[in-house]
């Protein structure tokens, strides 16, 4: 199920609760050109694995190999492949403070497993520059300070917006993940030309396998601790 080299194709959509946007993304699974779906605000039924309180969802492809999942407010884990893959979502209509608190939450997450290896797909209805939005908000501000504490690395910086709707567009659906993950992310793209039945774009883009790159990183850091010299066992 998984695509060409074992890549794992993702599909990034905020459903905003409609029917329309729900029945398109069953006819993109349907067709079988995703493996994992990162979702928010599902709308009606759907296999998926939903947080507790159906606020952000992951759907996997039968095949992709899970090893445990996680649910929270707002927020849903799955591991695989040596990454966690995260959907999360949160409110506009909420304090900053509650923000904060609910991103601490979901640091404490990260913090407990390896966050180089933590993967976050969301619409968290912030704006921040570090994501290519033009203008800011308060809640851009304190997920600022959330890629500070841990490490996270921007994924989508090119300013492309990724909602609209009658009262304008912005760029609130964001992806970040550590480095051992960031580096094998690929062809991550907004799909201008794609009808999503949303006010959200979709996102695609394929995470590669772990592989003999990220092997030798291992192995060379692990010779490194134990004090060999690596030009004397060929490695450098």
């Amino acid at each position: 199920m998984e695509g060409s080299r074992g890549e794992l194709r993702v599909l990034q959509i905020n459903l905003d609760r409609g029917r329309l946007a729900t029945d398109l993304l069953h006819q993109e699974i349907r067709e079988g050109s995703v493996d994992v779906v990162l979702g928010l605000e599902p709308g009606g039924q759907g296999n998926f694995v939903r947080d507790r309180c159906d606020d952000s969802f992951i759907w996997l492809a039968p095949g992709v190999g899970v090893q445990s999942i996680h649910r929270d407010r707002g927020f849903v884990a799955a591991e695989l492949d040596g990454i966690t893959l995260v959907s999360a979502y949160f409110s506009p209509n909420k304090t900053t403070a509650e923000f904060s608190a609910w991103l601490g939450r979901l640091e404490e997450y990260v913090r407990g497993r390896d966050s180089r290896r933590v993967f976050i797909a969301g619409d968290l209805n912030a704006k921040s520059g570090r994501f290519g939005s033009v203008v800011g908000n308060a809640y851009g501000r304190v997920l600022e300070e959330f890629l500070e504490a841990t490490a996270l690395i921007p994924i989508n910086t090119g300013g492309e917006w990724t909602f609209s709707n009658r009262m304008g567009s912005s760029l609130i659906d964001v992806t970040m993940a550590g480095d051992k993950v960031a580096s094998r992310v690929r062809m991550w793209k907004v799909e201008n030309e794609r009808e999503s039945g949303s006010c959200h774009r979709y996102f695609t883009y394929r995470i590669k396998p772990r592989g003999e790159i990220e092997v030798a990183e291992n192995v060379r850091e692990w010779e490194k601790a134990k004090g060999w010299k690596l030009s004397e066992r060929g490695l450098e």
